[in-house]
């Protein structure tokens, strides 16, 4: 059953949120001698969010999966969808009350997620639209994270605007949940023109930021967006499936490039390792 759990809830891509997360708090000014603690936190209710979610997308999904995916862990018995709905519920609510507690300007970016969550979930195999908040829900995940961090701090401002990374973020989920809509229908192919959009979102996102390491920026950023290129080529061949993983597994290049941006240096190794442990997972439990 634990198996069975991990692939519901689509743990592979946990290092992604991790990332994103960490790239939040950095541009929101986290780090020196401020505590560790509020980063855990925000850590924590993001996955918690992100696994109640997924938990919630393999319920409602079940009745499709049974004549669709009769290998996801409902569909093919190996999961109670009442232990599943239960997970669920406790994980949104868990993640919700942990963000409640930092304050009001949390608890909003918290509460949106969860609706951001929910809402795609009950649309998204009935409207194309839902891609809107799917995007909704990583783009959160950057102001929803700085908020966590500042809410100890009285009167503190962000380091850097917040909004163009979320913006950049959102977009590129919204760009590749277009492309993963496609995933299931035989024979389809990923124009070439959006796949090869995908990543750009990150370079407009650039221009808000002072990139005064310049060296190991220009770095990260042609890591990511060669990576992104390989998605871009499987995808147009009509390897969707192997393009998706690459564009997910990218989340955590794009926020190794942000913390270069930045000036986080220290915090980008920590991106590219989540980057390499979510490619090597997703070789054991899909991320789709």
């Amino acid at each position: 059953m634990i198996r069975a759990l991990a692939e519901s809830a689509r743990v592979s891509n946990l290092p992604t949120i991790w990332t994103n997360v960490l790239a939040g708090a950095a541009i929101a000014g986290w780090g020196g001698g401020w505590s560790v603690w509020p980063v855990v936190l925000a850590l924590l209710a993001a996955s918690l969010l992100y696994t109640g979610g997924m938990l919630l997308n393999d319920l409602i999904d079940a009745p499709w999966d049974r004549e669709h995916k009769r290998d996801r862990p409902i569909a093919a018995g190996r999961l109670s969808a009442r232990l599943a709905g239960s997970l669920a519920m406790a994980c949104l609510l868990g993640g919700l009350a942990i963000a409640t507690l930092h304050g009001s300007a949390a608890a909003g970016y918290g509460g949106a997620l969860v609706g951001c969550v929910v809402l795609y979930n009950l649309r998204h195999k009935r409207s194309p639209l839902a891609v809107i908040y799917m995007a909704g829900c990583r783009a959160l995940l950057y102001p929803f994270a700085a908020a966590v961090v500042l809410s100890g701090t009285a009167g503190a401002e962000p380091a850097f605007p917040v909004w163009p990374a979320s913006a950049a973020v959102g977009v590129y989920t919204l760009l590749l949940t277009l492309a993963a809509r496609r995933e299931d229908q035989s024979g389809a192919r990923v124009s070439a023109l959006l796949a090869w959009l995908v990543p750009f979102p990150f370079l407009a996102a650039a221009m808000a930021y002072p990139a005064d390491r310049l060296l190991w920026t220009l770095f990260a950023g042609a890591a990511f967006f060669t990576w992104c290129a390989v998605s871009a080529r499987h995808a147009v061949r009509g390897q969707i499936r192997e393009a998706v993983l690459g564009w997910l597994s990218g989340f955590c290049l794009a926020d190794a490039f942000l913390l270069c941006l930045v000036g986080r240096l220290e915090l980008a190794p920590i991106a590219v390792i989540a980057w390499l442990a979510t490619a090597a997972s997703h070789r054991f439990i899909s991320g789709t």
